[in-house]
């Protein structure tokens, strides 16, 4: 545990300080329960509320040596934002850190989850969540090379999560087909991606699912109110400082952001 311990505190304190990291600090986890034990250390050291989940991909080789495809990480209170009509949000970029948008679909959780809960059914998924939102995530890290070392990289780092913007709810997300929940991507007025609900492996219900399943492993079950960013829509987007984006989810809404600096410029 002093090896996680290690990494963790190095992320910690290059996130609170957004300062870059040049190197994966300590050893590079080896495995899930590795990397996890990571992020658990880094959540309990960082000072603030869990508030949510974001769940990413597991790909390639380690899909086939993990079984398992998806990973969750951490998304904390102080870093959820609101959408308000009409205003670009900002979104935090650390200089000489790595960035991306992802355009994801946020579901919000109904009740409190059992401590032992059980592996669900995309269905039972669906129908503990009490309402959905477009969104999107801030993907980020103070180590650029986050992204490239892979998964277990990125569960170790935060879950390689800088924060969230909180968009509008869809109103008939129990009876419509996950096919008609669009998104289309614009980074600096040029379209970079443009996707549905059913392109996630299994669907954003089975991400639910999974998530709902992870947390519960790693000791965090899910809460009332919790939310979960259920993968990227239209594909991981490295972005910079100063790059204008644009989320249209057609009928459910329009997101706007500013990528903004902070550290070091």
């Amino acid at each position: 545990m002093e090896a996680a311990a290690f990494s963790a505190d190095a992320f910690a304190r290059a996130r609170r300080a957004s300062e870059p990291l040049g190197a994966f600090p300590g050893l590079l986890p080896d495995d899930l329960e590795q990397a996890y034990a990571i992020q658990s250390a880094a959540i309990e050291g960082w000072g603030d509320q869990v508030a949510g989940w974001k769940v990413g991909r597991i790909t390639g080789d380690l899909e086939q040596r993990f079984g398992v495809n998806r990973f969750i990480g951490p998304i904390f209170g102080e870093t959820i934002c609101a959408a308000q009509p009409d205003r670009e949000m900002d979104f935090p970029v650390i200089v000489g850190g790595f960035a991306a948008l992802e355009v994801e679909l946020i579901a919000v959780v109904q009740d409190d989850s059992p401590i032992g809960d059980r592996p669900l059914t995309p269905t039972e998924a669906r129908a503990r969540i009490g309402s959905l939102h477009i969104g999107i995530e801030m993907a980020g890290s103070p180590l650029h090379s986050i992204h490239a070392l892979g998964a277990l990289a990125s569960i170790a780092g935060f879950g390689n999560n800088l924060g969230l913007l909180l968009g509008p709810e869809i109103p008939d997300f129990r009876t419509r087909p996950i096919q008609l929940m669009n998104a289309c991507t614009h980074l600096d007025d040029v379209q970079i991606g443009q996707s549905d609900a059913a392109s996630l492996p299994g669907g954003i219900w089975t991400a639910v699912a999974f998530a709902f399943e992870q947390a519960a492993r790693i000791g965090r079950p899910l809460c009332k109110s919790d939310l979960i960013s259920t993968g990227a829509l239209t594909g991981v987007h490295p972005v910079q400082a100063g790059q204008h984006i644009v989320a249209d989810f057609g009928k459910d809404g329009v997101l706007r952001c500013v990528t903004v600096p902070v550290g070091r410029g």
